[in-house]
C-alpha cells in the first residue's frame, strides 16, 4: 500500500513540473504614462 502511495505522489509531482512551462510576459495595458508623468511621480 505504501509503495503505491509513494509512486502516485511521485507521478503527480512529475506531472506538475511537466506542466510548468515558461510563459511570455503579458502585453502592457494602455495608456502608458509619459516620461513627464513618471518624473512627476518621482518628486
Amino acid at each position: 500500500m505504501k509503495k503505491y502511495y509513494i509512486k502516485s505522489v511521485l507521478a503527480l509531482l512529475s506531472l506538475s513540473f511537466y506542466s510548468c512551462n515558461e510563459v511570455t510576459p503579458p502585453s502592457p495595458v494602455y495608456p502608458l504614462p509619459t516620461k513627464a508623468q513618471v518624473e512627476w511621480q518621482k518628486n
